[in-house]
């Protein structure tokens, strides 16, 4: 059994509202805090990270991973950095995100989840470069992080 704080219930409500909002019709499906969307020659992972330094008493600050699973690889062991991906990396490594975390409060979720939505909707876009462009490596069984050369 899960114990939540209050905090916590607000996070969880938070990225339900996000999938319920805006997530869902662009075809994602939320497990926990990673939504994925299926698409013909790869799986688009975005997971939320939580900061292992937030609290209750101030902004629950996380971190944006985006991922690929290419579906004719076989998964990557060990995984556990971003399970059930070939390739990944930050948010900010695709997409200008004006910096490498966010923080959310309830006086800007409203304007975090129109911002979240906006800038996984252009991370989605920026993916199919980056697949082709990472394929080969992962086939080769090398784990891929987007930014990095």
């Amino acid at each position: 059994v899960r114990c939540h704080n209050m905090a916590e219930v607000f996070v969880d409500r938070f990225f339900s509202e996000l999938q319920k909002q805006h997530l869902k019709q662009l075809g994602y499906k939320k497990e926990r805090r990673t939504f994925s969307r299926e698409l013909p020659e790869y799986i688009e992972r975005i997971q939320f990270q939580g900061s292992q330094w937030n609290s209750a008493d101030t902004p629950w600050r996380f971190y944006i991973n985006v991922g690929i699973q290419f579906r004719d690889l076989p998964r990557r062991h060990p995984d556990r950095d971003f399970p059930n991906t070939h390739a990944h990396g930050r948010i900010e490594n695709l997409v200008s995100t004006g910096g490498g975390f966010f923080e959310l409060t309830e006086q800007n979720a409203k304007e975090m989840l129109e911002n979240i939505s906006t800038l996984v909707t252009k991370a989605s876009n920026a993916l199919p470069q980056v697949a082709l462009a990472t394929y080969e490596k992962c086939k080769e069984g090398q784990l891929v992080w987007f930014g990095v050369t």
